[in-house]
Formats: C-alpha cells, structure tokens, sequence
C-alpha cells in the first residue's frame, strides 16, 4: 500500500460494474482499478459484473448487508443511493429532480402521460430513500457538479457533508489527433467528406439527450454545411443526409478525434463524461444550461452554453453551430483552449482527490467509533 493509504478494505455498490468504452458505466470500473492498483483491497457488489483484475466482485445488490457482514469493509462507497454507506457519489443528481427536468423532453399527451407516470410509488419510494440517506449522521455526498450538489442540499444534505468532485477524464487516451490519416478513416467510415464540419452527439436516449433540437437546427442550416454524426445505441428515427448514425463505439477517442465539434443539448446530465471526453480531444463543446459538465465551459472561451427551453432556442443553437462552422480559426482557439481545462481535470487527480476524502471519513469514523 502507498503510505497514504489508511484504509485497506473498501466495499462499493454499483449496479453495473463492466467496462464499457467510456462514459458513466466505465468510471467506477476506472476508479477501483486505480485503487486497487494503489494498494487497497477492493470489494463490489454489483446486479452484474465483469471480471475485472485484482477486484472481487458480488453478484446482487440484494445481498448488500450480508457481502458487509462477510467483507467487513472499513469504508463503503454507494455509486447511487442503492444502500446505506459511508460515501455516496450522486452521479446521476437527484431522482426528484431528474424527473422534473426530464418531464421537458416530453410535450403534449406524452408530458401528461409522463406526469401521471412520475406519481408511481416505485418513484416516491425512491424519492423517500434518498431523503432518507442524505439526512444520515456521519454520511458524506461526492457530487460531480455544482449542480447536483445544489439538488442535495435542497434534498436535506448538510452543506458540510457534500464535496464537490468534477470527473476526471483519461487525458493520455482523450488528447487531440496527430495522425491525419485516422481522421480521415474514421471520417470515411462515417460516410462524410473531408471538408465537412461534423456535429458530433453521442447519447443512448436520444429524447432525454434532446436529439429532436439538433434536428430541426440541422435542417434550418443554410447552406448546409455541418454534418451530424450520432453514436449510441438506438438509431434516430429522423432520417436526413445531415445525419449519419455510427452506432455503439468501443473507441470513443477516435469518434472525438474525427469530429469538429461536440453538441449536448441535453434536458437533464448531472455531470456528461462525455462532454470531458470531448474537450480533452480538443473540440469545442456546445452544451446545455441543464447539464452540470457546464460549469467547466467557459461561455465563449472553450465552447458555448446554451438553454434548451424557452424562446428561440432553436435559433441560438443554430447561431452557435453556425459560427463555429463558418470558422475554422474558431474552432481551433476554442479546442485548445477546451484541452487545457481538461488537463486540469485529469483522471489521476481524480483519484488523489477521492483518496483524500477517503481518509477523512476513515478518521472521522474512529474518531466518533
């Protein structure tokens, strides 16, 4: 163990646990490889896991409190509010406040239907559970945004007991592109010309992502310069020449490398790895005002924010995607300048960060022990 080290056990709960490219679903694998490589014993209940090297993982979160008994973790680590523990990290914000700003993606009879459908006891029960978890004595909130840390204390957290922790991205696999001929491969395997400004929008549910926006801003261009490029896994069901479907990647880096620019139009993201991801890459970032990786743009600086709801929102997409498509120049001051706040933001401090907090709550559980 390195001689920061204080705890030797840890236990996480985290519903997936398997690495997965990029994004949320890889960062918990990311972040307990890193401590077991530091020295810690790393224990994971998960409803799946894959096999991931010097971890030890338990299949089925029902099976919390038994794992603990067996384990006898010194500190547990809850990704979410699954459980009980010593550190909660809410990278998904908080469910009462996810609903309310998601209820936007909806309009006419669907949005009523939503509303009605947000009444479930399934949602209150999970809006009781978290009440519940962030009024705990001794319990401490890693937000990653400001955001979602506002939604906390809102929720019944004290303000001392949540810190705010922005993502950390991989900042030697996330760098901008040297080898042009990649570029033009990968840009070639999207059917798209050289020439071409590619949008890029990556997102598994498109209508929470607010697909719909860059749609109609995509066909109100003129001329019709910029190209979309989507990469999730569900096809959009709006067809255009504009837009090419690229599907699932396991190689974001080279998505990111190949494209001009990222835009995330998003009704509701807590903290967007994948709006780090981009940035590292070099690409100018179009963002969302509801989307907490926001608070790390600099409006003009390194890319824009934007709303998604209000008037003439598709107007002020469409000004920005046009500025940064007329303008080479601009994309590439913004790019730079996108890569330094990411390397501000690297991966490794991340860790250095959550160890240190780490043992803060080690201390402060034999200190009232």
């Amino acid at each position: 163990m390195t001689s920061t080290t204080q705890v030797a056990r840890l236990l996480f709960f985290v519903e997936h646990f398997e690495p997965l490219g990029s994004g949320a679903e890889n960062y918990a694998v990311n972040l307990c490889t890193a401590l077991a490589q530091r020295g810690y014993e790393v224990h994971v209940v998960a409803a799946d896991a894959g096999g991931i090297t010097g971890i030890t993982t338990h299949i089925g979160l029902d099976r919390i409190d038994t794992v603990i008994a067996d384990v006898a973790p010194d500190i547990t680590v809850d990704w979410g509010f699954h459980h009980a523990a010593d550190i909660h990290r809410m990278g998904g914000g908080i469910h009462s406040e996810f609903m309310r700003y998601s209820l936007d993606s909806y309009g006419g009879l669907a949005r009523a239907w939503k509303q009605i459908s947000n009444r479930q006891p399934k949602h209150r029960a999970l809006i009781e559970q978290e009440t519940a978890m962030l009024a705990r004595p001794g319990a401490r909130f890693i937000a990653n945004s400001q955001f979602v840390a506002s939604q906390a204390q809102a929720a019944g957290a004290a303000a001392e007991a949540v810190t705010v922790m922005y993502n950390g991205v991989d900042v030697q696999r996330f760098r901008p592109l040297a080898d042009e001929g990649l570029r033009r491969a990968q840009r070639a395997e999207w059917q798209v010309d050289d020439d071409a400004v590619v949008l890029l929008f990556v997102a598994h549910n498109l209508r929470l992502k607010n697909l719909a926006l860059l749609c109609r801003v995509l066909e109100m261009r003129t001329p019709q310069t910029a190209r979309l490029v989507v990469v999730g896994r569900r096809r959009p069901a709006f067809n255009s020449p504009l837009l090419h479907y690229a599907g699932v990647s396991d190689a974001m880096e080279r998505c990111y490398q190949a494209a001009d620019a990222l835009v995330h139009p998003s009704f509701f993201d807590a903290g967007a790895n994948v709006v780090l991801e981009a940035m590292s890459c070099g690409l100018p970032v179009i963002v969302s005002d509801r989307c907490g990786t926001n608070e790390l743009v600099n409006d003009g600086g390194n890319g824009y924010v934007l709303p998604v709801v209000g008037e003439r929102i598709d107007g002020q997409w469409d000004d920005a995607i046009g500025q940064l498509a007329a303008d080479p120049a601009l994309r590439g001051r913004l790019g730079t300048a996108a890569r330094g706040t990411a390397e501000q933001h690297a991966f490794s401090d991340y860790v250095v960060t959550f160890e240190r907090l780490l043992g803060e709550v080690l201390q402060q559980k034999r200190n009232t022990g």
